[in-house]
């Protein structure tokens, strides 16, 4: 395992209800309680922020900043777990003007900065993987495949360059001439989405069953990728993606000239999630909807830790909600047992087995919980 950031203490100005806060945090389990609207969310999301530069709860940057002031900053100070080196994140808006930085450096560009600390959130409107629209679901799984193949990203915008190309040629009548130049193009990189996806879900099945034993879950969970091509089962479609995808187009490049857009492709596909065979979208309850997606984050960062030799820090809002002592207990445990920093917020008062020197308490209620 390579070396892992862990973040030793934040620093919030005028950042959502915080008008000022400085706190330490534990190396392994930090729990955060309180009542609604104590802050506990807007803590851990300033953590997010810092290490994602966007927010997991809006999309308005703005919204971040503290009512009646113009300014906002969170700064992070990160290190592994040998205190061989310290990483400084920063990021402040002032009105429209945003500054990041990295180690006391203005950053331009923002790679090296995203890359330098990981983390992975859960929250209440994480059941929207289930609940929502397929786009949602694509987008999750999108950016899932990005964390390990970072290739995948210019990928995805390449293909949704073509697509926007072809669908201006099918609503100008569709001259097949034009078509058939873009047409390659979108072959191949269709073909290279659909299996790179194919290959990540085979990974992510290999971790559920694993998982489902630690987490002492007798359901069956699967992921099923739905895909707009009808091939047929017998062939290979790892080896002849791209001559399914333009099989297809052969006969149905009709049916997309009356209809004035691109009929097959990765953006019309989808990502089905069952739970004991039924729809856990249709059939599942909220706490089964909640344990489904807590098991699929949960793959989805063991792909990501065997790819990268790193773990995550990991943000869990609201856990109490609808999941009961014995599971939220499972997850601390088996998180804890892979050696990262966990961040958990809830109304409750904590019951763990952990030993008091494992973990550290903020009692937003009291405000003694703050570690200054």
């Amino acid at each position: 395992m390579g070396k892992t950031l862990k973040i030793k203490s934040v620093k919030l100005k005028n950042f959502r209800n915080y008008e000022s806060l400085g706190t330490k945090f534990h190396p392994k389990l930090n729990y955060i309680f309180g009542k609604n609207g104590s802050g506990k969310t807007n803590l851990i999301e300033s953590i997010y922020f810092l290490t994602n530069l966007k927010s997991f709860r809006t999309k308005k940057r703005s919204s971040l900043i503290k009512k009646n002031t113009n300014a906002m900053y969170v700064g992070g100070v990160f290190s592994d777990d040998d205190m061989s080196k310290d990483v400084k994140l920063e990021a402040s808006l002032f009105e429209q003007k945003r500054v990041y930085k990295l180690n006391n450096k203005t950053e331009q560009n923002l790679i090296d900065y995203l890359k330098s600390v990981n983390t992975m959130v859960f929250f209440p409107d994480s059941l929207r993987i289930i609940k929502d629209s397929p786009l949602f679901r694509r987008n999750f799984f999108d950016r899932a495949i990005s964390s390990i193949d970072p290739t995948y990203l210019l990928e995805s915008k390449e293909y949704s360059r073509i697509l926007r190309e072809r669908n201006k040629i099918l609503k100008n009548n569709g001259d097949d001439r034009l078509l058939e130049v873009w047409n390659s193009r979108f072959f191949s990189c269709a073909s290279n989405i659909f299996k790179k996806r194919t290959a990540f879900l085979e990974l992510l099945k290999q971790k559920i069953s694993p998982l489902k034993k630690t987490l002492n879950i007798n359901k069956n969970i699967e992921i099923f990728y739905s895909k707009s091509l009808k091939y047929s089962h017998k062939k290979n479609t790892e080896t002849l993606a791209y001559e399914i995808i333009k099989e297809e187009y052969e006969k149905n490049k009709e049916e997309e000239k009356i209809k004035k857009q691109t009929c097959l492709g990765p953006h019309l596909d989808d990502f089905v999630i069952y739970l004991d065979g039924d729809s856990s979208r249709e059939n599942a309850s909220q706490g089964e909807q909640r344990l489904v997606i807590i098991l699929i984050l949960l793959a989805v960062s063991d792909v990501y830790r065997e790819v990268s030799e790193e773990n995550l820090i990991y943000l869990f809002d609201d856990m109490s909600s609808e999941l009961d002592r014995e599971k939220r207990q499972s997850v601390i445990e088996y998180l804890m047992s892979s050696d990262s920093q966990v961040f958990i917020t809830s109304t409750e008062k904590p019951e763990t087995k952990n030993p008091p020197e494992a973990y550290s308490l903020f009692d937003l209620d009291l405000g003694g919980g703050i570690i200054r």
